[in-house]
């Protein structure tokens, strides 16, 4: 079997889902309630900070978990998601897309994400070319 490519694993049609907590994972997550989010979800989610501006992980999944009607959204999914983002949107970029999705605009709490496409250098770059100093 052939190995996904990142644009695939981003269409692969699973839907977003919110879990209800057992007291010892509630009591882990400070939640009730877990979002196990989308890739496109996630996507969206990245696509509509602004040019310019910052979103810190932690905000990510709280804005994710917020527009879900939970009270947390999974770090382990979303980190593993924001990650396939990247990937999808290097894809694009290769493949001539003038615009993708502009997954440098998220941080880890305000430091480049090593773990990204180019590594940290690359996501400090790419937030330089907007303007944005990290």
């Amino acid at each position: 079997m052939a190995k996904m490519t990142a644009r695939q694993k981003l269409y692969c049609g699973k839907s977003p889902e919110v879990h209800e907590l057992d007291p010892a994972n509630a009591a882990r997550f400070n939640a009730r309630t877990l979002l196990i989010p989308s890739p496109l979800q996630v996507r969206d989610a990245i696509a509509a900070i602004p040019r310019g501006e910052l979103k810190s992980f932690r905000e990510l999944r709280y804005d994710l978990a917020q527009a879900s009607g939970a009270e947390a959204a999974c770090p382990l999914v979303t980190g593993i998601l924001w990650r396939v983002v990247a990937e999808a949107a290097e894809e694009d970029r290769v493949g001539g897309a003038a615009e993708v999705t502009p997954w440098w605009r998220v941080t880890k709490d305000g430091r480049p994400n090593p773990k990204l496409p180019g590594g940290a250098d690359r996501h400090r770059a790419l937030l330089m070319e907007e303007g944005v100093k990290i």
